[in-house]
């Protein structure tokens, strides 16, 4: 007679709950997928991986450097060259994550120049989520602390 050993399962569509808040996202190990889903050719998937892309681009900026054209070329809506991403229908939203991203990356490549010019076409998305550590705590001799005083 063969005895069965109970095993707690999670529960059916995800991963266990411990402690009865939510739920977090693993954090993603390598980019690789998230930069082969630039080349696909729903918006939808795109703007995925892009938003992605943003959250863990600070440390993995290594790797998405590999695909710093394919950026820059979504950030400008460009595309359908030699090689180049063409996404149509792809928001402004999407456009401006694609240079946040890219701009993060100049800015650990330590290109400055390139950096802002891809962080003043991402807007206001560069500002969310600006975590990359670097920050000293000055604010740049301006006396203000974040946001616009309005």
């Amino acid at each position: 007679m063969a005895t069965a050993v109970m095993m707690s399962a999670p529960p059916p569509g995800g991963t266990p709950n411990t402690g009865g808040g939510p739920q977090h996202r693993p954090q993603v190990a390598t980019a690789s997928g998230l930069l082969a889903m630039l080349t696909e050719p729903s918006p939808l998937l795109v703007s995925a991986a892009l938003t992605r892309l943003l959250g863990c681009v600070d440390t993995l900026w290594h790797e998405v450097a590999e695909s710093l054209p394919d950026l820059e070329a979504i950030a400008e809506g460009a595309g359908g060259g030699e090689g180049e991403v063409a996404v149509p229908g792809l928001d402004e939203s999407a456009r401006q994550t694609a240079a946040a991203i890219a701009s993060r990356v100049y800015f650990h490549l330590e290109e400055p120049v390139q950096s802002l010019r891809l962080a003043l076409e991402a807007g206001d998305i560069v500002a969310v989520g600006s975590g990359s550590g670097r920050d000293d705590g000055r604010d740049g001799g301006s006396g203000r602390e974040g946001g616009r005083e309005e």
